[in-house]
C-alpha cells in the first residue's frame, strides 16, 4: 500500500513543474495577444490625435501606454508605426522567444 502512495507522489512531483510551465506559457501568450489587440485598437485613436495635431494628448497617451511612435512623411501621406515591448516571463519560453517581444502595427494617413 505504501508503495502506491509514494509512487503517486513522485509522479506528481515530476509532472508539476511541466504543468506550471505550460500554464505560465498560456498566460504569456494570452498577455501578448491582449497587448497586440490593444495596440491595434490604439492606432486609430493615435492617428486621430496626429491628424488633428493634438500633440500634448498624443504624447501623454504614448507615455501612459508605453508605445513608441515613428512617423515617415511622404508627399501626400504619412505612415505611423507603433511599437510596444512586451516582457516574456515564462522560464524556457523566454529562451525561445527572447526576454522581450516587440509588437508592431502601422497606419497610413492621407494628408492631401
Amino acid at each position: 500500500m505504501l508503495n502506491k502512495k509514494g509512487q503517486a507522489l513522485i509522479e506528481f512531483i515530476i509532472i508539476l513543474p511541466i504543468f506550471l510551465i505550460l500554464v505560465m506559457g498560456i498566460f504569456d501568450f494570452g498577455n501578448i495577444m491582449y497587448q497586440r489587440y490593444k495596440l491595434e485598437n490604439s492606432v486609430d485613436y493615435i492617428s486621430e490625435l496626429y491628424e488633428n495635431d493634438i500633440q500634448d494628448n498624443l504624447k501623454i497617451y504614448l507615455e501612459n501606454n508605453s508605445i513608441e511612435m515613428y512617423t515617415k512623411l511622404e508627399e501626400d501621406y504619412a505612415v505611423l508605426e507603433l511599437n510596444k515591448k512586451v516582457d516574456v516571463i515564462t522560464p524556457g519560453l523566454n529562451l525561445i522567444l527572447g526576454d522581450e517581444i516587440v509588437l508592431k502595427t502601422s497606419k497610413v494617413i492621407y494628408e492631401g
